[in-house]
């Protein structure tokens, strides 16, 4: 029986550790899905102020 070993409190089992990793690799997809919904409005709303000074221009 002495050679069952316990493990430390603080140490991470093994599904822990795969859960984190599973939490970055879905934190990094999102954080990048999110940066390409916000370059593609903030492309917009430029597009939309070069279109109104275009036209405000040829008036």
């Amino acid at each position: 029986m002495g050679d069952i070993l316990v493990p430390h409190r603080r140490q991470p089992s093994a599904v822990q550790i795969r859960i984190r990793r599973i939490c970055h690799c879905v934190a990094a997809c999102l954080q990048l899905e999110l940066f390409r919904v916000y370059e593609y409005k903030v492309c917009n709303r430029k597009l939309r102020s070069i279109k109104k000074n275009t036209i405000a221009r040829a008036k």
